[in-house]
């Protein structure tokens, strides 16, 4: 896992700011994944929720304005990869 991180580290080099977005959604699904999380709709909707939180944070810090529906969609897309993945 400590490799991982690395290589998102150099990856993310001259964008710091989006490491760290992904170094908190990587944690936030560490907090959330459980057994059999990937069929339980409780812990979808949970982790979503918290997606949508940390994106609206983010936003809010780099003083974006993204219409609800692309949110949405990033959303829809990391649990995709998640489930996946993760």
């Amino acid at each position: 896992m400590t490799q991982f991180f690395i290589r998102l580290y150099n990856y993310f080099q001259r964008h710091k700011v989006l490491f760290y977005l992904s170094l908190c959604v990587c944690v936030l699904f560490m907090g959330y994944a459980k057994r059999d999380w990937r069929d339980n709709v409780i812990v979808h909707r949970n982790m979503k929720k918290a997606l949508d939180d940390l994106l609206f944070d983010y936003m809010e810090d780099q003083k974006l304005d993204w219409p609800l529906d692309t949110i949405d969609i990033i959303i829809d897309e990391i649990m995709m990869v998640a489930k996946k993945g993760y």
